[in-house]
């Protein structure tokens, strides 16, 4: 129908979720705030963000939001050059596009993954893994095309997609209740800021080396996304440690 009505469509799509405002209970119409717990001050705000934890947060946060970034944006144009789908057509749609929207349709089940996992075991851990599995498939697309490279671009969303509720479980439960609205503004404004120049970047290679190298470098991101999600792990345990050997229960600052 042509790209307009595409956009029109999608603004459409976006709109459906304002009719199912009235199924959401009215006790959610306002933050639902701890009594017991006193509000803190600017300055116990920033001794609370300055945490080794939580700026390990944000650090993997950032690191993976670039990785995603960077695989998503150059992912279209080198499904149909690098894939081999080009501008081919099944009944009037694109290939391209169909096998697009096939990478994203799969990935659903990484987000429940990474939930079922973040239930089991320290999402510290599990972030740390999931940051390395991609790395090997990312380096292997640099070296192939074809079946074997379209192959490689739909796994690889998998644990991307696991990644993500593990980030926001982190934010929910290794910081005050009173800061976590504060706490994930910054980490979903850092990332794709970061990104973004990361995407910049890319395109740069792109253009003096050609698709196939932006798929490596990507997974070069992940390694200090891996790292800072480690680094986290002893940190918690250090948490833990100290708010369990006193019989008072430790205020949310404290490391």
């Amino acid at each position: 129908m042509g790209w307009k009505q595409a956009f029109m469509f999608a603004g459409f799509i976006s709109l459906v979720p304002l009719l199912t405002l009235f199924l959401v209970p009215r006790k959610f119409d306002r933050p639902i705030v701890d009594e017991s717990q006193a509000p803190l001050s600017p300055k116990e705000i920033f001794s609370v963000f300055t945490q080794r934890k939580v700026l390990g947060i944000w650090l993997t946060s950032a690191f993976i939001e670039t990785s995603q970034t960077g695989f998503t944006t150059f992912l279209p144009v080198a499904i149909a050059i690098i894939g081999g789908l080009g501008e081919r057509t099944i009944l009037g749609l694109s290939v391209t596009g169909l096998y697009l929207a096939f990478t994203i349709v799969i990935t659903s089940p990484g987000g429940l993954l990474g939930g079922r996992l973040g239930e089991k075991f320290a999402p510290e851990k599990i972030i740390a893994v999931l940051c390395l599995l991609p790395i090997p498939f990312l380096l292997w697309m640099g070296m192939t095309a074809g079946a074997v490279w379209l192959a490689l671009a739909a796994i690889i969303r998998i644990p991307f997609s696991a990644m993500s509720p593990l980030i926001s479980t982190l934010i929910a439960t290794r910081l005050p209740a009173s800061t976590q609205g504060k706490a994930f503004a910054i980490s979903y404004s850092i990332g794709p800021i970061i990104a973004s120049l990361a995407a910049l970047l890319a395109g740069a290679i792109a253009e003096r080396h050609g698709l196939t190298w932006i798929f490596p470098l990507m997974a070069v991101f992940l390694v200090p996304a891996s790292i800072s999600a480690l680094l986290m792990i002893g940190s918690s345990k250090e948490h833990a440690k100290t708010r369990g050997s006193s019989s008072t229960p430790s205020p949310p600052i404290s490391s």
